[in-house]
């Protein structure tokens, strides 16, 4: 990792670059975090939607199937 290159993209992007080389920095880093303002992040909601394209299909076949089946032999045509 490049310290200084970290130090800049923190600055120029408004945030702050921590380094811990030990458990107490990493705890100082944790408190220092957890001291910040907190701010109400708003949150996108997505909604399922059913496909219906499979079922249309299973029952398009399947009607389908009944229909040649039925023309092959109870409705049968004799010449």
């Amino acid at each position: 990792m490049n310290p200084v290159l970290l130090k800049e993209i923190a600055r120029d992007t408004g945030g702050d670059y921590f380094e811990a080389a030990n458990l107490q920095d990493l705890t100082a880093i944790y408190d220092k975090i957890g001291a910040l303002e907190k701010s109400e992040v708003k949150m996108n909601e997505f909604v399922s939607i059913q496909e219906w394209f499979p079922q249309f299909l299973a029952w398009g076949l399947a009607l389908f199937l009944l229909g040649w089946i039925l023309d092959l032999t109870w409705l049968r045509k004799i010449p």
